[in-house]
């Protein structure tokens, strides 16, 4: 009997939005999406060659294209824009007026959403362009070869400057879903007040929103205050390469519960041949209920303490 051959993921970007609080920006998808419908995930879609150029790097690494598609897909998703003058610090371009008018960003966030014009051109005949410098990769997931739709999807962090253009009070100006076309709500809150909501079965989060809040909850907690705490996230990135790794979560036993272990250790068939020896996280596995609708009983265990326990 012939194997099925598993689809081929398709490349897509995601940005974990960080506040100026260390505050994390989540959008509800839709119940009707074709891609975890009625979840909470992080802003990002599928890599446009129209919009984001070409890639001339492999497809299961980082690049300018995967890069300029992830703030693309966040302005067309929240209307932020993430970007800098053509020679100038990078800014962001708030919802209401700064540095342009809200009309204008608006416009051209539908321009771009329904492929009018390129989010490159659009950007440049305002004299900026994407701040793709300020992106800090942090995670690859690639989806298991054993579903039907599949992506390589690149994970970013980008930190909004907590100076004091923002008051005590401010988090992200006035971000606003997409008018329902993939998401129907917006929400900014700590790490840990999202997985609090996960916990209590109020949510949804898929396994690599799950995964990465729980370790910038680690970090983005306040305990340092918020520079101090973003400090020691990126020593933590540094010192264990996290930021490189590529993860494709894999189902390796079931409990007698019911709940199963994912193993957080490969990195999926496609990256096992590149040669460039990249690997997941083989030090944490994710306990869930499968075909669960929201997240409650979902957690995040050291994998040596768990095994010890079984």
């Amino acid at each position: 009997m012939e194997l099925t051959k598993p689809a081929h993921p398709r490349p897509s970007s995601s940005i974990i939005l960080v506040s100026p609080k260390n505050d994390i920006l989540m959008l509800k998808r839709t119940p009707s999406s074709s891609s975890y419908p009625s979840a909470w995930v992080f802003p990002g879609g599928n890599l446009s060659l129209e919009q984001d150029g070409t890639n001339n790097d492999t497809t299961h690494r980082d690049s300018p294209m995967y890069r300029i598609s992830a703030i693309r897909e966040l302005f067309e998703e929240t209307g932020i824009l993430l970007v800098k003058p053509i020679n100038g610090p990078s800014v962001m371009v708030k919802h209401r007026g700064y540095m342009m008018a809200e009309g204008d960003r608006e416009r051209g966030r539908l321009l771009v959403h329904s492929g009018q014009i390129r989010f490159s051109e659009w950007l440049r005949e305002r004299g900026f362009v994407p701040d793709t410098d300020s992106l800090i990769p942090f995670t690859r997931w690639i989806t298991p070869v054993n579903l039907r739709r599949r992506f390589t999807t690149q994970m970013y962090l980008y930190f909004l400057r907590p100076t004091t253009e923002f008051s005590a009070n401010t988090t992200i100006p006035h971000p606003t879903p997409d008018g329902g076309k993939e998401h129907v709500s917006v929400e900014i809150k700590a790490p840990s007040l999202i997985l609090m909501d996960a916990q209590a079965g109020s949510n949804l989060l898929m396994t690599p929103q799950f995964y990465l809040l729980n370790i910038l909850s680690g970090f983005l907690n306040g305990s340092r205050g918020v520079v101090q705490d973003r400090q020691a996230l990126l020593e933590y990135l540094s010192e264990t390469s996290l930021g490189d790794r590529v993860i494709c979560a894999f189902v390796t036993r079931t409990l007698p519960d019911g709940k199963v272990v994912l193993s957080l250790e490969r990195s999926g068939p496609e990256v096992d041949v590149d040669g460039s020896g990249r690997k997941g996280d083989a030090t944490r596995s994710i306990i869930m209920i499968p075909g669960a609708k929201d997240s409650k009983g979902m957690d995040l265990v050291d994998r040596n303490r768990f095994a010890e326990t079984l």
